[in-house]
C-alpha cells in the first residue's frame, strides 16, 4: 500500500511477482466474497484489531491462502492524526494473546504465550503506553470465556504458516 500522505510504501514487496503471505492488511485487500463468508467473517470477539490474521489462519487451515501482488498499489490516507493509541495498544495485545490461544499448536503455546508478553511488554515500555500490558492481562483473563474459538494448527501446518513472510 501506498500512503500518498506520508509518501511512502507502507507494505513493500519482497518480489516482483505475486507471492503467497501469512495475512493481508485490512486497510487494503481484495478477497473473494464468497470464501470470506464461508469461513464465517471476522470474529466480532476482536473488536476490530487483528481480525486479518484470524480468518487468515482460519482460511489457511482449509486451504485458502493470502497473496500479496506487488505490482497493485493501492493508496490508503491515513494518518496518525486522530488515531486511538491506548485502543490500537489495548486490542493487538489482548488479541495477539487469544490468536496464540486459538491457533498455535498445544505443545508450544506456553512459550509462544512468553515471547509475544516479552516483546509486547518490551514495546510498552519502548512506547510509554500501558494499552499493551492491559491488553495482555484481559486476553489472559478471557481465553476460558472463547475456548470454543479454537481451532489450533498441528505442527506442520504452524510451521508452514511461521515460515511465509508476513507481507
Amino acid at each position: 500500500m501506498y500512503n500518498p500522505t506520508t509518501k511512502r510504501f507502507e507494505n513493500e514487496s519482497f518480489q516482483d511477482s505475486p507471492y503467497q503471505v501469512r495475512s493481508f492488511i485490512g486497510c487494503g485487500h481484495i478477497l473473494h466474497r464468497q470464501n470470506f463468508l464461508s469461513l464465517g467473517g471476522y470474529s466480532e470477539q476482536l473488536v476490530h484489531q487483528g481480525e486479518e490474521m484470524d480468518i487468515a489462519a482460519r482460511g489457511f487451515q482449509k486451504g485458502l491462502y493470502c497473496y500479496h501482488f506487488p505490482t497493485l498499489k493501492i493508496h490508503h490516507t491515513a494518518s496518525e492524526v486522530g488515531r486511538n493509541w491506548h485502543r490500537m495498544d489495548y486490542y493487538g495485545a489482548r488479541n495477539n494473546i487469544l490468536w496464540n490461544d486459538w491457533f498455535v499448536p498445544s505443545s508450544i503455546k506456553g512459550i509462544k504465550q512468553m515471547r509475544t508478553s516479552v516483546s509486547r511488554s518490551a514495546l510498552a515500555c519502548k512506547v510509554r503506553r500501558a494499552g499493551q500490558f492491559q491488553g495482555m492481562l484481559d486476553g489472559f483473563k478471557s481465553i476460558s470465556n472463547y475456548k470454543k474459538k479454537r481451532e489450533s494448527m498441528d505442527m506442520t501446518t504452524y510451521k508452514h504458516w511461521n515460515r511465509l513472510p508476513v507481507r
